[in-house]
């Protein structure tokens, strides 16, 4: 850039003076002044001819004329100028100051207006350096507004033809730009949409989520967002937002954003869950296989307890021996029990509740269920277990995972058989837990391979026929830890012992315990008698409740089948009604259906043997069965329904 407004020793291009006057002596006062501070190259126009030629050319920077001179006006000269070149800086003089002149060539746009004086003439340069100022300031202005208006243009011919969707909206959440690319995603155009509200085109189920983070972004804080949105067909798109506020000096007047459509996305998702459902779920099966043996012995070994123990007070018929027999039964029975639903947890394909859990029973469950096979495989298993919180976990998940520590741990150390350690310790806020084999290791090149999709030494798959394998337990194990926001590491060395380390955080328990506490001891409260009705057709357990209740002060009646329950429900009134979930003749939920159309007000309990899944669940909160209990029970399990 040029430095003629900076003084003359600092001049890197000649100022080019236009200069029009008739008179030599005034050209001469003027060019003196302004040698003084300018570097100047002048061109001097004393006729109408020169200046038809200077105007033509256009080759000056600064332009200083006479208000009078023989051929025209300074006025005329002025508009010429100007209608030409409009920010090129124009400065006039005269012998006499007349304050309508002076007005008038201000309103055409003149840049100074300066008396013909010894005493006005002093201040020539200052008035140049200021026109000059002014003309730069004009310039960049118009360069600026020209690169912004340009600027614009990319802008919004980028906006225009980007797949994403850039949309903007004001503090009341009505839309008032969204780009072109809408239509293609949503089958809107882009004037059907601007001018409504977000919430028209937004899937109902996903409107609070929005209007929170809408609130979010509107005060201030960026926050990106997933739901769906409604297209002029009626399907759904998944699509992602990242918005931030529009701020007006200090003040939101709006949201802007990106919208991306991941609708593929999200069923690639979908589709990888329910690949890693199906894979848990095989896990799980071949996870069974392995347990039955175990499964076996331990429930022989507990009905031959109770079948023992009873066949013996029959024989004496001794009151101490049918006291202990009772005793023996109930305790031995509550080991079955725990056992059933530990296996039905386990084997469950639905995403269980997670709940607070002690590791130590859910790893003596596994290994009480595999302890024949370790001793069959001459495996000794040494447990040091830490004193450590609950956690919170599935635990049917995670019985998995040490399911598979103890298979890989058991082929490990095959044929020769050897030690296992399992350790559980309190690390600062988690629980680690750690199996030990003695096996054959693990070389340093696999180390990092062993979670590993179907990565595997065993099976067909990894060259080792003699012990089947698929390679999919430690990379469901690693799954699943990853899921509870723990971790899992492995430690070995080929020929020495292997060490698999799991992490889970530990919950804060006082609260839950509170909440189970307090729930404990609602149940053992006593209620006032109700009718009771109990449809079951095990008869036995019919008849075990109706004792149960009766004894509580209850008046209970009973029905072998469905068709039974309605007839009986048609004649009296009952408070609460205990449905088994499977039953001859008449579906149960049709039953249930039927009972809250005869009887809206009584409260029906479903009874179930077998796992529920989490739909069913759903379509029996919805036929208005409040809740279920879960074979085998106990008696403060039912009297829990009774309030």
């Amino acid at each position: 850039m040029s430095q003629r407004n900076k003084g003359k020793e600092t001049m890197s291009i000649p100022l080019r003076l236009l200069l029009i006057d008739d008179n030599p002596d005034d050209r001469a006062l003027v060019i003196r002044a302004l040698e003084k501070e300018f570097d100047i190259q002048v061109e001097e126009i004393i006729d109408p001819g020169g200046f038809a030629e200077a105007l033509e050319k256009g080759n000056f920077d600064v332009v200083i004329t006479d208000y009078q001179v023989r051929w025209s006006s300074g006025l005329k000269v002025l508009k010429k100028i100007k209608s030409r070149y409009p920010d090129c800086p124009v400065l006039m003089f005269t012998a006499t100051g007349d304050e309508e002149i002076a007005v008038e060539a201000m309103k055409s746009n003149l840049d100074d207006y300066i008396l013909k004086s010894p005493k006005h003439f002093i201040r020539l340069p200052s008035a140049v350096h200021v026109a000059l100022k002014r003309a730069e300031q004009i310039t960049e202005r118009k360069k600026a507004d020209e690169a912004l208006l340009k600027s614009e243009e990319k802008y919004r011919e980028l906006v225009e033809n980007i797949n994403d969707i850039i949309f903007a909206v004001d503090t009341k959440g009505v839309l008032t730009y969204i780009s072109p690319v809408i239509e293609s995603l949503s089958g809107y155009r882009p004037s059907e949409i601007i001018g409504h509200h977000l919430i028209e085109f937004i899937y109902q189920e996903d409107l609070p989520r929005v209007m929170k983070q809408f609130q979010k972004v509107i005060s201030g804080i960026i926050a990106p967002g997933e739901y769906r949105i409604l297209t002029k067909s009626g399907e759904l798109h998944w699509v992602r937002s990242f918005s931030r506020p529009i701020l007006t000096g200090k003040q939101v007047t709006g949201m802007n954003g990106v919208m991306v459509d991941i609708s593929e996305h999200k069923r690639t998702e979908e589709e990888k869950d329910r690949i890693q459902a199906q894979l848990l779920q095989s896990e799980k099966m071949a996870g069974i296989g392995t347990l039955t043996s175990g499964i076996a012995h331990e429930f022989n070994n507990l009905l031959q307890i109770m079948s023992g123990h009873t066949e013996f007070a029959l024989r004496t018929k001794r009151y101490k021996d049918m006291e202990e027999a009772l005793n023996i039964v109930k305790n031995t029975s509550d080991r079955v029990s725990k056992i059933i639903k530990d296996l039905l947890t386990f084997s469950s394909k639905e995403a269980l509740e997670r709940k607070l859990s002690s590791i130590p029973e859910l790893i003596d469950f596994v290994l009480s269920m595999t302890e024949e096979q370790l001793k069959k495989n001459k495996i000794t298993v040494v447990r040091e277990y830490g004193r450590v919180p609950k956690v919170e976990v599935n635990q049917g998940e995670i019985q998995q995972v040490f399911l598979n520590m103890l298979t890989n741990a058991r082929d490990a150390m095959s044929p020769k058989g050897g030690k296992l350690e399992i350790r559980t310790k309190k690390v600062k806020d988690n629980v680690d837990i750690s199996f030990t084999d003695t096996g054959i290791g693990i070389e340093e090149k696999n180390l990092g391979r062993v979670f590993e999709p179907f990565y595997t030494t065993k099976g067909s798959v990894g060259g080792d026929t003699r012990i089947q394998g698929i390679g999919l337990g430690l990379s469901v194990s690693y799954g699943i830890v990853e899921e509870h926001g723990g971790t899992i590491k492995v430690e070995s060395e080929a020929g020495r012992e292997t060490t698999f380390t799991i992490r889970l955080p530990v919950t804060i328990e006082k609260t839950k315990e509170r909440v189970v506490k307090e729930k404990r001891k609602a149940k053992a409260e006593k209620t006032k008698p109700m009718n009771v009705l109990v449809v079951d057709d095990e008869e036995e357990i019919s008849k075990m409740m109706e004792k149960w209740l009766s004894a509580e002060g209850h008046e209970v009646k009973s029905a072998l089948t469905g068709e039974k329950a309605l007839e009986q429900v048609k004649k009296e009134h009952f408070d609460v009604i205990f449905l088994d979930v499977i039953m001859p003749g008449i579906p149960s939920l049709i039953v249930l259906d039927e009972i809250k159309r005869i009887s809206p007000k009584t409260k029906v309990v479903m009874i179930t043997g077998r796992m529920l899944d989490k739909e069913f669940k759903k379509e029996l909160k919805e036929k208005g069965a409040p809740g279920f209990i879960q074979k085998p029970f106990k008696l403060e399990d039912i009297l829990g329904f009774l309030k």
